[in-house]
């Protein structure tokens, strides 16, 4: 058995990319019995996208506007959570201190 060449190898990652866009594009095809329907990619071929971007020093720009509106969205979820959180937990915690103490039976 030979080695792959350089050539080959790149042509392969290349069919890779291509075919990993394309189903991650327009979904994969389902057989449903009387039917074949098509549903959207499994999350299996993002992970192999993402890890395949990593691999390649594949990285978004801080300024990347496509990603904007992502990043403020998580933003505000995390400061909308974190409130929550901190107040529950208080509450919880206070709870937790008047059962003990046999406060509130």
């Amino acid at each position: 058995m030979t080695t792959a060449t350089e050539n080959e190898l790149g042509e392969m990652h290349g069919e890779v990319a291509r075919q990993l866009t394309k189903i991650i594009r327009d979904g994969v095809e389902v057989d449903k019995g009387e039917a074949v329907v098509t549903v959207t990619a499994p999350a299996a071929y993002f992970a192999v996208a993402v890890t395949m971007l990593k691999n390649n020093n594949v990285t978004a720009a801080k300024d990347n506007e496509a990603l904007k509106g992502l990043r403020d969205e998580l933003a505000a979820r995390r400061a909308k959570a974190k409130g929550k959180l901190n107040a529950r937990v208080l509450e919880d915690v206070g709870a937790e201190l008047d059962r003990q103490l046999g406060f509130g039976n």
